[in-house]
């Protein structure tokens, strides 16, 4: 039977007591009981006249995994739900999409981690109701159930006794809801200039997008391509990007602005550093796809995950001794952690500079393997004054 059918995707939230000890996927009996518990508090906020299936997901995430590209979570609940609607037609029910030896029946039901983040946790259901019926529901949800939805005693309970999750409150919310309720905590935090990218990516459709974020971080997103492209920024061409810019306004760089180009993490470079690690922190949380547009001085070591620049070379830049094996210098700043390294080999220096914390053990292992035979740590961007440029310290005057 193929009945046109409308999905609203909505959610439970909870606010959880933390634990260590928890159950992220519920069993066929345990969802039942659980969907059962959501829909008696849910049935008051639905018109009596209309015929809804309710689909419950017997899992537990956490609001980021709610929040991804196409909805992967919702996708997968519809997708479920799909053959049984079309067998036995629109019919005022319930759907419990339960797990079999912890193992959900779509791969992206399946949480991508045990451990849980932070103290809200939700249980993610679409309502399937009529075409012509389904917008003027989920108008009425949008308007209502951020203040009227609570959740009661019976959904808690049964949530503590298959999550093993005590809970402080529970709330019915729309996926809309949600997003406004994470970009309030990332306002709380001071981070609300990144949720731009989030919110675009999630509901912009086809629609390019450039954005201009805190700390001169730029980045472009393209549907098309599937993920969000960042523009990495080396030190050097950090650098010679702000000297440019002056340039091109008919200014030459004072002395002191020259200094405050390797400030960090307050102000220069260090600025950009957190505003990147930020912006990958988020999106990685998302799961948005990403990739890097680099200078052109540059190139990316895949297989290290860390982007390389051979070290700049002038008149200033002094030439280590010719018996001086290999040396590495790490910058480090004391907020920021590494920055990035210079590898100093057979007369050549060039800096690597990790394009996540992953790529941190790699790297490690690989000088390991060169068999170092200095390694020095720099308080901060070891730098030439004269050229503005990074260096290593065997260098360093």
């Amino acid at each position: 039977m193929h009945q046109p059918v409308y999905h609203i995707r909505i959610l439970a939230g909870f606010e959880i007591v933390p634990t260590d000890d928890v159950r992220r996927t519920l069993d066929r009996s345990h969802a039942q009981a659980m969907a059962e518990a959501l829909a008696s508090d849910l049935a008051k906020q639905l018109p009596e006249t209309s015929e809804t299936v309710l689909v419950v997901g017997g899992v537990i995430v956490e609001p980021d995994q709610l929040l991804q590209p196409h909805f992967p979570i919702y996708q997968a609940l519809e997708q479920l739900a799909k053959p049984v609607i079309r067998d036995q037609g629109l019919h005022s029910s319930v759907m419990a999409i339960g797990a079999h030896a912890n193992q959900m029946p779509d791969d992206r039901l399946q949480p991508s981690r045990h451990t849980l983040m932070g103290q809200m946790i939700a249980v993610p259901m679409v309502i399937i109701t009529d075409m012509d019926d389904g917008p003027t529901i989920e108008q009425s949800l949008e308007t209502a159930l951020f203040e009227s939805g609570s959740i009661n005693p019976p959904a808690r309970a049964a949530l503590a006794e298959s999550a093993r999750l005590d809970s402080v409150h529970g709330q019915l919310l729309t996926v809309n809801d949600l997003m406004a309720l994470q970009r309030v905590q990332l306002d709380a935090a001071g981070l609300s200039g990144f949720w731009e990218v989030i919110e675009t990516v999630l509901l912009a459709g086809d629609e390019p997008h450039s954005f201009e974020l805190p700390g001169h971080v730029t980045c472009q997103w393209r549907d098309d391509q599937a993920h969000l492209a960042i523009d990495f920024m080396t030190f050097d061409h950090w650098a010679r990007t702000h000297t440019d810019s002056a340039a091109r306004h008919g200014q030459a760089p004072t002395a002191a602005e020259h200094r405050s180009l390797h400030q960090a993490p307050d102000s220069g470079y260090g600025l950009w550093v957190r505003g990147y690690r930020t912006l990958l922190a988020l999106i990685q949380n998302h799961a948005i796809a990403w990739t890097l547009n680099l200078p052109d001085s540059a190139v990316l070591d895949e297989r290290h995950q860390s982007v390389i620049e051979p070290a700049h070379t002038s008149g200033h830049q002094a030439t280590p001794p010719p018996h001086h094996g290999p040396h590495l210098t790490e910058h480090v700043d004391p907020t920021l952690g590494l920055l990035a390294w210079t590898l100093v080999e057979e007369g050549r220096a060039h800096h690597l500079y990790p394009t996540s914390p992953e790529a941190i053990g790699p790297m490690q292992t690989d000088f390991d393997q060169r068999q170092i035979q200095s390694i020095e740590r720099s308080d901060g961007l070891c730098y030439n004054p004269q050229t503005v440029t990074l260096q290593s310290l065997v260098f360093k005057q």
